[in-house]
């Protein structure tokens, strides 16, 4: 007997339960919203319905003792949007201008420079779509950089990553660095292990692949390229990770 994933309607009744049992209120629609946001992961692979719901409250929660501060009480405890993280990825976001702008100040690379504009962009776009609770478009977050020695890759990477973290599109944003060797094994079975460990530390996270053309064999290193495309093609967002 197959159990559907959980409905948007059906996860903001869970919302809601969850929500009053930890004796919180909120402000109009908050609970709308959520349901929007998290069931627009329904039916990928890893979504985790009842358990989705239960982290994206403890999260919220966490945000709003922050805000708070020594204001709790019966009547202030209130989640807001911005609590939720329903907030504008762009306004007063200091880290987000220090990272375009460290961007910005390099020499060339104006293909990167376009693709990191077209990304904020769509997530200036998917704010406003929330607020009008309307599904948020696809964000693709991996990318690949290619190029010559000196060109400027792996300091790119750091850069992409930051602008990633700045937008808040991963739950936890930090880097996590890897060399190609981290991946690779001495025996069979040993690089698709270290692989997919590499792969569950890098959860919430960006994870740069620094000197990726080591795994151009036909042994181990097609073994990590099999791993890799096997745990990040199934969706593009569905995954809360970057590499």
């Amino acid at each position: 007997i197959k159990i559907d994933d959980l409905s948007a309607k059906e996860i903001q009744e869970c919302w809601g339960k969850m929500r009053k049992a930890k004796g919180w209120r909120e402000d109009e629609y908050v609970g709308k919203l959520v349901a929007n946001d998290i069931s627009q992961r329904s039916g990928l692979p890893g979504f985790g319905n009842g358990r989705e719901v239960l982290s994206k409250l403890e999260r919220s929660i966490e945000m709003a003792m922050e805000r708070l501060g020594d204001d709790l009480g019966p009547k202030t405890i209130c989640l807001t949007a911005l609590d939720v993280g329903i907030i504008s990825p762009v306004e007063d976001n200091t880290d987000l201008a220090s990272a375009v702008a460290d961007l910005d100040r390099r020499i060339g690379w104006y293909r990167v420079k376009a693709s990191v504009k077209e990304l904020i962009d769509l997530t200036k776009i998917n704010y406003e779509r929330q607020l009008q609770n309307l599904p948020s478009l696809q964000v693709f977050m991996n990318r690949m950089f290619l190029g010559n020695a000196g060109t400027g890759k792996t300091t790119c990477a750091y850069l992409y990553a930051r602008v990633l973290t700045a937008l808040g599109l991963l739950s936890k944003g930090e880097i996590v660095r890897k060399s190609a060797s981290d991946f690779l094994g001495d025996h069979v079975g040993d690089a698709q292990t270290k692989t997919s460990a590499i792969l569950e530390q890098a959860i919430g996270n960006v994870l740069i692949i620094d000197e990726a053309y080591a795994f151009d064999d036909q042994l181990y290193g097609k073994a990590v390229l099999d791993t890799l495309v096997e745990k990040i093609q199934d969706g593009p967002d569905g995954q809360d990770m970057a590499v």
